[in-house]
Order: C-alpha cells, then sequence, then structure tokens
C-alpha cells in the first residue's frame, strides 16, 4: 500500500502533462498557419509580437502547471490562464479585439481582493463573556 499515491499522482501527471502539451502544440501550429507566420514579413511585425506573446504565456503557464502536477498540488489559477490564453490564441485569428479577453485577469485579482476586503471589513465583532456592567456601576 505504501507509494500507492505517489504512483497515482505520477500516472496522472504523464497524462495530463500530454493533454497540456498537445493543446498549446495545437493552437500555436493553428495559429501559426491561419496568421501566415511562416512569411518572415509578418513574422517579424506585430502580429509576430502577439504570436511571441502568446507563446510566453504558454511557456510560462505550461512549466508552473508541469511542475505542479509533479509535486500533485493545486494549479488552478494557472490552468484559468492556460484556458484564456488558448482562448485568445484561437479567437486572435477571427478577431483583433480578442486581447481585451486578457482584462479577465486583472479584473478576477481585483474581484478576489474585493472579496476579501468586504468581508474582514463586515466580520461581526465576537460575543464578549466579560460583562462590564456585572462588575462595574456605570
Amino acid at each position: 500500500m505504501a507509494g500507492q499515491s505517489a504512483k497515482r499522482i505520477a500516472k496522472e501527471a504523464v497524462k495530463y502533462k500530454s493533454i497540456y502539451f498537445y493543446v498549446l502544440m495545437a493552437s500555436l501550429t493553428i495559429q501559426f498557419f491561419f496568421k501566415k507566420l511562416y512569411n518572415p514579413r509578418i513574422l517579424f511585425g506585430s502580429t509576430g509580437f502577439g504570436f511571441s506573446v502568446i507563446s510566453g504565456i504558454y511557456a510560462f503557464t505550461y512549466s508552473s502547471i508541469k511542475s505542479r502536477l509533479n509535486v500533485g498540488v493545486g494549479y488552478s489559477i494557472y490552468q484559468d490562464v492556460y484556458i484564456l490564453n488558448t482562448l485568445v490564441s484561437i479567437l486572435s485569428i477571427f478577431s483583433v479585439y480578442s486581447w481585451y479577453i486578457f482584462l479577465l485577469i486583472p479584473a478576477y485579482a481585483i474581484y478576489k481582493i474585493g472579496k476579501l476586503i468586504v468581508n474582514w471589513v463586515f466580520t461581526p465583532e465576537p460575543v464578549s463573556l466579560f460583562s462590564f456592567s456585572k462588575y462595574f456601576v456605570l
């Protein structure tokens, strides 16, 4: 029985790493050919810059997901950014405005921080077991 959890984590890590890698490669390949980035004139323009930004985000999120899968801890925030990046990568073929989807990342951060602040501000005070009127004359 010892080591079964580690074996299961390693088995799932191999499976999910390959899935994330295939999605990454398919997305970048589709974008490369549909945007005609094989032409050096286009590759070194603004379209190539967008491709390099998407590739950089993919490299960061994929390596983070991969390392967290090896350890067996959660990777949900990296997965969210990975999914948004895939969405932007595919939709940027059809529209220039798909880059605005990346604004969801700071909006989500503002939402989480705001939720923390609201919960902290509106937390009720604990009921005191000590009563002033019982021991002191007011």
